[in-house]
C-alpha cells in the first residue's frame, strides 16, 4: 500500500454516499471543513495525508472501521 493512496473525486462521492452521511457529518468525521469535502467531490482538490488514509480505510472497510 502506498503512503498516500490516490483518492479521486468519484471515490470521495461514493465513499460518502455509501456511508449515508451529509457533507457536514462526513467532514466532521474526517476533521476537515465542509468546503474541503466539496472541493474533493468536485475534483478541485485531492485528499492527502491523513485524510487520504482515512478515506482509503472507509473505502475498504466502511465507516464501522472508524467508529
Amino acid at each position: 500500500m502506498s503512503p498516500n493512496p490516490a483518492i479521486t473525486a468519484e471515490d470521495v462521492r461514493r465513499i460518502r454516499a455509501d456511508a449515508c452521511m451529509s457533507r457536514s457529518v462526513f467532514a466532521a468525521l474526517l476533521n476537515v471543513g465542509t468546503g474541503t469535502v466539496a472541493q474533493w467531490e468536485q475534483g478541485k482538490k485531492t485528499p492527502s495525508g491523513s485524510s487520504a488514509r482515512l478515506l482509503d480505510i472507509l473505502s475498504r472497510k466502511g465507516v464501522e472501521a472508524l467508529v
